[in-house]
């Protein structure tokens, strides 16, 4: 039985979905992570890579990430990039480093806890949005802890 030209062609189209939606799965659950922006805004600096390395595993190190979900627009690529990083500290870290990203709002258990534990208060910065100029409360702040807390 031979097929059509065109049937042939929607095979093969096919069969490049499937090898496509294979290899985007199997990279996924491998973890790996590629920085593709041509800044390398993602990618953590050699000497970075290699303290993280050098932290003992008998003393790991807890990084208390405090970052409001809303933030003006001038903030948003600065938080896209420093939660970016802590993802990346995260990967790399193993059991030596790890990253506990918290998202506080104003008056919450996590917004007590930046404050009181760790002296990480919110930041009143102008927010300019829908033609309006006004205050917004940010947490953008990061806590770096080694033994016992």
């Amino acid at each position: 039985m031979r097929l059509r030209p065109r049937h042939h062609q929607l095979l093969r189209f096919a069969a490049l979905g499937v090898i496509v939606a294979s290899l985007t799965y199997a990279i996924g659950r491998a973890g790996t992570r590629v920085d593709v922006t041509a800044e390398g805004l993602s990618r953590l600096s050699a000497a970075t890579e290699k303290l993280i390395r050098g932290i003992d595993k008998k003393r790991p190190v807890m990084v208390h990430a405090f970052i409001s979900d809303k933030v003006p627009t001038e903030y948003v690529a600065t938080r896209a990039r420093l939660l970016n990083v802590l993802h990346e500290m995260d990967q790399a870290g193993g059991s030596g480093l790890r990253v506990r990203i918290v998202r506080p709002t104003a008056g919450s258990k996590a917004a007590d806890e930046a404050i009181d534990d760790f002296g990480i208060k919110p930041r009143s910065v102008v927010n300019r949005s829908g033609g309006q100029i006004g205050k917004m409360d940010v947490f953008m702040g990061l806590a770096f802890v080694s033994g016992p807390h």
